[in-house]
């Protein structure tokens, strides 16, 4: 977990929490509206997103601010406010750079919080903001990359406190290792004709068309996995004419990197063995065809060697 990720996950759940009893009485878009932007920014700490300069936040605090005027209009009351503070916990964990913005939001969450008690008269209420107050809590001062257990109320009862093993937490889980499979595929020509065939239409990718080809076997190089896969998909005799590209692609848990040649009919009839159909096209009627991803990425490269 980055040091980043560390501060913004735990105040944004802080949010949440705080934010929830609220979430009936506010207008639908900004319920919306938090989710959004608490979604980009827990994406974005995934992905490496870029942060929104200043302009863009102004210029969303600038349009949320319109949006509740058009939703309250002169009502200035308890529920514009609430609205109001929903929209500035939305934007806030945008701005986390320093310790003094992420003191703002976490006064934000406890004054967000307090507003909770100030409407309801439910001990559940009252209940459920003190375990908002501690979530809080703990998302300012028990932070995974930098604890503060000199501030922490729990110290003396915390166990990692006590054994001095508090680098050991969170534990980190090691993530797998994705697999790569190496595939060869062949544009196949004859008569001024490419050869596509459909997939089976269950599994991955079902239905879809794609350029014949499959998976190398061990100690087997790209060429000879491209001829043989043909043959064993479809019954025909090709061969090779040039390598066209190599094009990597990654699915949910698995990549593959695919190297693809431009082969020539040699001989035989079209017999297929897995695909379910097949079609000679001409490359101008390749787009009324549905491809996978990875077979995407490099018909351009056939369309500009036929223009």
């Amino acid at each position: 977990m980055t040091k980043e990720s560390a501060i913004v996950v735990p105040i944004i759940c802080a949010l949440v929490v705080a934010i929830a009893p609220h979430t009936l009485g506010l207008p639908l878009w900004i319920n919306a509206w938090c989710l959004v932007m608490w979604g980009y920014m827990l994406v974005r700490l995934k992905t490496g997103w870029p942060l929104p300069g200043a302009p863009v936040r102004y210029g969303l605090t600038f349009t949320g601010i319109i949006g509740l005027l058009l939703t309250y209009r002169v009502q200035i009351g308890a529920d514009a406010f609430i609205g109001l503070l929903a929209l500035m916990a939305a934007v806030k964990p945008f701005e986390m750079a320093t310790h003094r913005h992420q003191m703002i939001t976490v006064l934000l969450t406890n004054f967000i919080i307090i507003t909770s008690l100030f409407r309801s008269e439910s001990m559940f209420i009252v209940l459920y903001m003190f375990f908002s107050v501690f979530i809080t809590t703990i998302a300012l001062v028990c932070a995974p990359a930098a604890p503060k257990c000199s501030d922490c109320p729990l110290s003396k009862q915390c166990s990692s406190f006590k054994t001095q093993t508090l680098d050991r937490f969170p534990v980190r889980i090691p993530s797998r290792k994705v697999p790569t499979r190496t595939i060869a595929v062949g544009i196949v020509r004859k008569n001024g004709r490419l050869l596509i065939t459909r997939r089976q239409l269950d599994g991955l990718l079902g239905g879809l068309w794609e350029f014949p080809g499959g998976k190398l076997e061990k100690g087997e190089d790209s060429p000879s996995a491209c001829v043989r896969e043909i043959r064993e998909e479809t019954g025909i005799h090709v061969k090779i004419d040039s390598f066209l590209t190599r094009i990597k692609h990654a699915y949910t848990h698995f990549k593959i990197e695919m190297d693809v040649f431009y082969c020539h009919y040699v001989s035989g009839e079209i017999e297929l063995n897995g695909p379910i159909d097949h079609k000679w096209v001409q490359i101008s009627e390749i787009n009324g065809f549905p491809f996978p991803k990875a077979n995407l990425k490099f018909i351009p490269l056939i369309k500009m060697e036929n223009t």
